[in-house]
């Protein structure tokens, strides 16, 4: 007989058997169907499959992150089990990490509930937030996936003449189709700060060496829509561009031009750099030009990197005063 259906009777006779028990010994009798009941319930938990304690990691917001170390034959149905209990535990956000090497189990995942989230490093994460599987208009608190990227322009005076800036045209991309003169730019990688990644970009294109001195300005972008208002979009990211001002720190200029990336290089005044046709159509780089041509005598957001004290590693820290400790 099926054990499930066997445990159920037994429960449902044994209660029946303490209601209408007058006696000490029928008390005792109805008593001990129950305990081998319960021991025939904690049989049958033992025996369904869950996820291995191993491959999991609880978090302070009480949720769940599952590593998929290895293949499961009955992944599915662990998981299911697994996710059973952790509804029955009160847990909401689960995470299920899921390496390239055992994709084939991405289809039980989202046949289980969970979406996908972001790749990272050849493995894909997919997020599940366990109220909303009894209750679909239950908003997950869940944070989203990447939302934006991270660039840097380099602005670079020349030493020698500050009306003077470095700039360079690109192989391809729109500013190659518009024979545009600009700064060199670029995005951060992952981990790295935006004054690291704005001297490592200078130094790719350009060959030449520098020390952020601060970030001068920001820009904030977001995805637009086409103007045939199809769903397509220029991006899918928002953009953070941050103009950092750079200080050479060779005595010898050699401009040495990336051979990828990089069609020419040269200096250019200030003043000719801002007056190109392509920026006096656009209100923000008119604005951020101007900005640009008054970089003398503003003053910047200086980075500074600081231990984070109460946990593990340093932080890059920008405004426009030295710390305290520093001062």
């Amino acid at each position: 007989m099926n054990r499930k259906l066997l445990f159920w009777m037994m429960l449902s006779f044994a209660n029946t058997r303490l209601i209408s028990a007058w006696t000490s010994r029928q008390r005792k009798n109805a008593a001990g169907l129950l305990c081998l009941a319960a021991s025939l319930r904690t049989t049958t938990s033992h025996c369904a499959p869950t996820i291995p304690e191993e491959w999991l990691e609880y978090d302070h917001y009480n949720g769940v992150t599952i590593s998929l170390n290895q293949s499961m034959n009955d992944f599915a149905t662990a998981l299911q089990n697994s996710l059973q209990q952790w509804k029955h535990e009160g847990r909401k956000g689960i995470w299920l990490q899921i390496p390239e090497a055992h994709a084939a189990h991405v289809g039980s995942a989202v046949a289980a509930g969970f979406r996908f989230h972001l790749v990272q490093q050849n493995t894909l994460i997919l997020s599940a937030w366990l109220p909303s599987f009894d209750d679909p208009t239950a908003i997950s608190r869940l944070p989203a996936g990447p939302t934006h990227q991270v660039g840097v322009g380099c602005l670079v005076f020349h030493p020698d003449d500050s009306s003077k800036m470095l700039v360079v045209q690109e192989k391809t991309g729109p500013a190659a189709a518009w024979s545009l003169w600009k700064m060199p730019t670029g995005l951060t990688d992952a981990g790295e700060d935006i004054h690291a990644a704005a001297e490592r970009e200078l130094k790719e294109e350009t060959g030449l060496t520098a020390a952020c001195r601060g970030i001068l300005q920001f820009r904030q972008a977001h995805p637009t829509q086409l103007k045939d208002n199809s769903k397509r979009v220029y991006r899918t990211h928002s953009d953070l561009f941050f103009v950092c001002v750079l200080q050479l720190l060779e005595k010898e200029i050699v401009l040495e031009a990336c051979p990828d990336e990089i069609a020419a290089i040269q200096w250019m005044s200030v003043e000719d750099y801002c007056r190109q046709e392509r920026w006096q159509s656009s209100p923000v780089y008119q604005e951020m030009n101007r900005v640009i041509q008054e970089a003398q005598l503003s003053h910047m957001m200086q980075p500074y990197t600081l231990e984070l004290g109460f946990g593990r590693g340093t932080n890059a820290l920008y405004h426009s005063r030295p710390p305290q400790s520093q001062l």
